[in-house]
This record gives C-alpha cells, structure tokens and sequence, in this order.
C-alpha cells in the first residue's frame, strides 16, 4: 500500500508543477524535455550500482528493448497532443481523456492479463463504473477557448490522448507481468527516459527552439516526481501481482481526490457542485474497488 500512496504522491506534484509553469513563465516543451533528462539523472543517483550492474548484464538488445523504444516516443507525442488539446479545447476535454484512458487498462488487466488474480466481483465491477464517473463529474469546469476549432479536431484529439494514454498504462503493466523483476524496475524506467530526453531533443532541434535557464528549473521540478511516478507505479504493480483493474482506479481516484485539496487550498480554484459530487462518488468507488 505504501508504493501505492507514494505513486499518488508523485502524480500530484507533477501536477503542482504544471500549475506552477504559468506563474513561473516556464515554457513548456523544452521544461518536459530537460525533465526526462533530470529523471535520467535521478535514476542515476539512486540507483547507479544496480543500472551499471544491470547495464553490463544487457548482452545484447533486451526482451523489453523493442517496449521501451516505442513507449519513449508515445511519452512525448502523449504530452504533445496534451499540450495542444489544452490549447484548443482548455484543460477540461484534455484532463477527462487522459483520465478515462484507465478504461483500456483496466480492460486488459481483467480480460487479457488475469490470470493468477483475485476474481473481481460484482461490487469490485461496481466500483470501477463509479470511477469512471466520478472522474468525469470531478473534472468538469466552466472554461472559454480562445482559438477556433479545425474541422475534425473535436474528435480526433481528445480520442488520440484517450487511446496513447490507454496504451502506455497497458504496455507499462504487459512489461510488468512478462519481461520485468523488481531488479529490473530501474533499468526499464531509465532507458525509457534516456530515449524520450533524445527524441525530445530532435523536436527542440527540428522546432528550433532554445533551452533557458527557466526551462532547466522547470525540467529539475518535473523530473524529480516524474521518475518516482514511474518507480512506484510499477512496484504498486508488482505488490499487487499485476492487478491493474486495482491499481489504475485507485491511483486516478487518488489524484482526483488530493488534486481537489490541492486545487481549493493553495490555488484556490473553485469547485461546482457537480465536481463535489464528483469527488464523493471517488470516495465510494474507493472503498467498493477495493473491497474483498
């Protein structure tokens, strides 16, 4: 349960930190990218002795390498598209696709990945319908777009984040349950880093775009949480014998709920009724996922 609380934790300062990009005058695109390379370096500093073991043991392109390669390209085009949808839509349409992206891990880890794992029943189903809910309900806000829609952008953006964000929880947890031990947490998570940091160096490179002193502190801010979110997403995982129809929830749900607190008491943002009822009903789809 600890990991689980700490891979909360992690989320919600990664979300401070975006909060703070704006009030800062941090750009955005270049700070993602120096985070990936600060996350690079803090797996360095935590777990050098097992990375250079691990590195060394690596004779040739690793069973999970082909994973890994693909998940650092979906990371930077995931945030991209993000970017762009909040720019088009405001944060609404972009934080309910992201959000309701649990659906596809979730699917696969009762449909495709179950084996071996507790059987859900029918309040655990309950539960996970609430989430779904609760999320939508939590994340609505009153917001006004400044730019004219495209045609077919409505539609196309917000699925692309719906399934790219569906995908890497799903691959992240096909990882987990096939190639990867404890020992092999940090390895995986630094290469998926390492990669992301030179793919998004090329799109700095091909936007021509300047890394500031600004950019350094917010890639420092980022990466810190960034790399523990990962950490300890895969942990909760393996404490939970891959049961991401558990995890996922959970973890959403406890963003929403510390995110709310967050939001009201340090940024004081304003919640509508339907996003109390929102975070309500995270509460008691909470307690009916996990109950057994």
């Amino acid at each position: 349960m600890i990991y689980l609380l700490l891979c909360i934790l992690a989320n919600l300062l990664i979300f401070v930190v975006f909060r703070l990009y704006p009030r800062l005058g941090i750009p955005t695109f270049p700070a993602i990218t120096m985070n990936y390379f600060f996350c690079v370096v803090t797996g360095l500093l935590f777990n050098f002795t097992d990375l250079k073991s691990s590195f060394t043991q690596i004779e040739a392109f690793p069973s999970w390498g082909y994973l890994a390669v693909f998940l650092s390209f979906a990371f930077i085009l995931t945030f991209t598209l993000m970017a762009r949808t909040t720019q088009l839509f405001g944060v609404t349409v972009g934080a309910i696709a992201s959000k309701l992206s649990l659906v596809i891990p979730v699917s696969f880890s009762l449909l495709i990945f179950s084996k071996g794992q507790a059987a859900f029943t029918s309040l655990n189903y309950l539960g996970i319908v609430l989430a779904l809910v609760a999320i939508v309900l939590a994340s609505i806000k009153k917001e006004k777009r400044d730019i004219t829609l495209p045609r077919g952008a409505a539609i196309l953006l917000p699925i692309s984040i719906f399934l790219l964000g569906g995908m890497l929880d799903t691959l992240i947890n096909f990882a987990n349950i096939n190639y990867l031990s404890p020992a092999d947490d940090a390895v995986f998570v630094t290469s998926i880093f390492i990669l992301t940091f030179l793919w998004g160096l090329g799109r700095l490179f091909y936007l021509k775009l300047t890394i500031s002193r600004k950019a350094i502190l917010g890639g420092l801010m980022l990466g810190l949480p960034n790399y523990f979110s990962m950490i300890f997403l895969l942990k909760s995982l393996e404490a939970f014998g891959g049961n991401g129809a558990l995890i996922y929830p959970l973890v959403n749900i406890g963003i929403i709920i510390s995110g709310t607190l967050v939001s009201v008491t340090f940024f004081k943002d304003k919640l509508m009724p339907i996003n109390l009822i929102g975070v309500g009903m995270s509460l008691i789809a909470l307690v009916l996922i996990s109950w057994r």
